[in-house]
């Protein structure tokens, strides 16, 4: 989930800027009110495609703030909690979701409260389709992009005219200005976030939840780890699996 102040977070993404570590902690907080919050540990925007469901990402920048959690791969975008659109926090609000492993994909964009355009879908089944479609999803709609059946698969004549993680895909493209296919140029392996821990009230060991740890790279520096964070991100291998096998949200 994307919290956006200004007009191109590209911008303030390729700047490979060092995000607010107390921003970030009391942010967590905010989002998950009846959880300890552990942590933080170094982690980067790649780190996403592997998250397990007591973990989170978020980075807190200038005019751009980011949060990744398993709880966003909704297949109904519009029924996500409240707490999660913040209209205090920024002007508009997008959600990009996808799961390739079951062929879905969806994304969401809020202006201050208001739910503007909201999509989720399998390749053969939409679960929820609201709002008006924006210009950008003409192509994909009247199929200049249709889905390329692996080799062996037999294409199903109940097929969207789109695969939609690569519809999900093009919504993040258009709203944040950066992709997560081959050939973009923005390196996701070294946007840093913050990693945190969730454990309900009084289960997280005493002293972990604002235990201190370095910085996040900044500028293309490469990412400090402890032995657990480096075990925890061992087998994330960066986003060009990422339309692959691994369910992501943010």
């Amino acid at each position: 989930m994307w919290y956006v102040e200004t007009p191109d977070p590209s911008v303030v993404l390729r700047a490979y800027p060092v995000p607010d570590r107390n921003a970030a902690q009391a942010f967590a907080r905010q989002l998950f009110p009846g959880y300890d919050v552990a942590g933080p540990e170094s982690a980067t925007l790649a780190d996403q495609v592997s998250l397990g469901p007591d973990e989170i990402l978020v980075g807190v920048y200038a005019g751009l703030t980011v949060v990744c959690a398993r709880e966003l791969t909704t297949p109904h975008p519009s029924e996500l909690a409240d707490r999660y659109v913040y209209p205090a926090l920024a002007d508009r609000t997008v959600l990009i979701a996808t799961d390739p492993q079951h062929a879905w994909g969806g994304f969401a964009i809020w202006e201050e409260q208001t739910l503007r355009r909201s999509f989720s879908a399998t390749r053969v089944h939409i679960h929820e389709d609201a709002g008006l479609p924006q210009s950008w999803e003409l192509p994909y709609w009247s199929g200049r992009h249709p889905i390329v059946a692996d080799l062996g698969e037999l294409p199903d004549p109940q097929w969207l005219p789109f695969d939609p993680a690569l519809f999900a895909d093009a919504a993040n493209q258009y709203w944040l200005g950066f992709g997560y296919g081959p050939g973009d140029p923005l390196d996701l392996g070294t946007i840093a976030l913050w990693a945190f821990t969730l454990q309900p009230l009084g289960v997280a060991p005493a002293g972990t939840a604002d235990r201190p740890t370095a910085e996040p790279p900044g500028d293309r520096a490469a990412v400090p780890t402890s032995s657990a964070a480096a075990d925890r991100r061992a087998p994330r291998r960066g986003l060009r699996r990422f339309f692959q096998r691994r369910p992501s949200a943010r």
